[in-house]
């Protein structure tokens, strides 16, 4: 046997979700299974739940037309209407108002009164106001994108229909940061300057039903927030999954790049002290595909010290070709930031000594 060296199973906290590969392909800071985490913290695991989203907030004018009060978005120095006007219903035609009046609807002459999408039968779903001169029309067919919508003299820029930004419904649609995001059976696609891209492929095995959900947004930390299940953090990346009040927190699946067999027989979790109490952390191992351990128990005393390292020798100490960790209790007053194992024959290089 090789002398034991220290190698970091987890770090890089708060993890992201990936169930798109095999936990044992993942990098420290990602994982297979985890839910219930603070996303205020940086750098650490700290137990919390869902946080709580807004929608955008756009200015919109009602104006009453034949004994109708219809809304209209105001972008642009525009007025824009989906409604059909007649019998107060969606449509597929947009229609604009004149430059600078947000008061009143006033149709410019000519054909700039109106704009049919009408390459399919189904109805405009909503309007998204992209900074500084653009707005994106969005149906559950495709999206289109309308450029220089300030021009006085109505010269428009139309992209032709994104099928890619296809919404299931007008609340799987939303704008952060002047990125527009959709949810449809596919997944969650984005929109940035003339690009798309799917930003739920780490979670594909579940992305129709995050592509189901309700988007808001946390707009000052620039997370799209699903539902009360999912988060992806816009700038880091990242997924969070959260199931109600419930923490849990699964580690990548460690092996040797040649699947040699290892040995762990010791595991140092660095705790931070969020307060003056002790507390218990619970824990569970998995060595190659078998079933999850009993439950572990680790004293997490309070110290002084910001900072603490808690060795905990394995009971259940073994060779094996693959090993695990999943921590499934942490006190609100401890904060997790790393988790270290003690390990005969597993190359560092390849998981980060």
């Amino acid at each position: 046997m090789a002398d034991p060296k220290l190698v970091s199973l987890a770090n890089d906290f708060p993890p992201g979700l990936n169930t798109a590969v095999p936990d044992t392909d993942l990098p420290p800071n990602e994982t297979p299974e985890a839910y219930g985490f603070d996303l205020t913290v940086d750098g650490k695991i700290k137990t919390g739940s869902v946080p709580t989203g807004t929608s955008r907030i756009q200015k919109t004018n009602t104006i009453t037309e034949s004994g109708s009060a219809i809304p209209y978005l105001w972008h642009g120095r525009r007025l824009w209407n989906i409604t059909n006007r007649t019998v107060s219903t969606a449509s597929n035609i947009l229609t604009m108002g004149a430059l600078n009046y947000d008061d009143v609807f006033y149709p410019p002459s000519g054909r700039f009164h109106k704009e049919h999408f009408s390459e399919d039968a189904q109805t405009i779903l909503t309007l998204v106001p992209i900074e500084p001169d653009t707005l994106m029309v969005v149906k559950s067919t495709g999206s289109y994108v309308i450029r220089n919508i300030s021009d006085t003299r109505g010269y428009f820029q139309f992209s032709d229909i994104i099928q890619e930004m296809a919404a299931g419904a007008a609340n799987r649609v939303i704008e952060i940061g002047n990125v527009v995001y959709v949810g449809n059976t596919n997944g969650v696609m984005a929109y940035e300057n003339f690009k798309t891209q799917e930003v739920s492929r780490k979670i594909r095995p579940t992305r129709a039903t995050v592509g189901a959900l309700a988007f808001t947004a946390d707009y000052q930390r620039n997370w799209l927030i699903l539902g009360s299940t999912y988060v992806f953090d816009a700038a880091a990346g990242k997924w969070f999954n959260f199931s109600g009040t419930s923490f849990r927190f699964t580690t990548r699946r460690v092996r040797n790049p040649n699947w040699a067999p290892f040995r762990v027989s010791r595991l140092i979790f660095a705790v931070e002290h969020g307060d003056t109490t002790n507390g218990t952390l619970k824990y569970q191992v998995r060595y190659e595909d078998e079933a999850w351990s009993q439950e572990y128990s680790v004293s997490l005393r309070y110290d002084p010290e910001r900072y603490t390292r808690v060795p905990e020798d394995l009971e259940t100490s073994r060779n094996a070709h693959k090993f695990q960790v999943r921590v499934t209790s942490l006190p609100s007053g401890k904060y997790l930031r790393e988790i270290q194992m003690e390990a005969e024959d597993l190359a560092p290089d390849d998981y980060g000594a």
